[in-house]
């Protein structure tokens, strides 16, 4: 979709598109709204993008998102197992910092 078509579907003009893509400006919530309702996503995937985009943001370590993504092929049990050992690393490491 071009920012002109975009553009047209919120009824503002396409260079404040090229402005928001460039992060020159913000549009307003309820311009916001109308992008999203435009491409068919919600305001928050929109905002701060997929679930996807927002665990790849925060996650730094690319050997632990792959290791992370390959334990969500696995099945529910699989993965429940992984979840408590993650679980009980985490308290183990709690408990020495409060003993420390």
């Amino acid at each position: 979709m071009s920012q002109g078509d975009l553009a047209k579907m919120i009824d503002v003009h396409a260079t404040h598109i090229s402005r928001y893509e460039r992060n020159l400006t913000s549009p307003t919530i309820d311009v916001a709204k109308k992008i999203a309702d435009a491409l068919e996503v919600s305001t928050d995937s929109l905002i701060y993008g997929s679930d996807e985009q927002i665990v790849n943001n925060k996650l730094n370590d690319e050997e632990l998102l792959q290791l992370f993504n390959k334990v969500q092929q696995l099945g529910d049990e699989d993965i429940t197992s992984v979840k408590a050992m993650l679980k009980a690393f985490v308290f183990q490491k709690d408990l020495q910092k409060q003993l420390a």
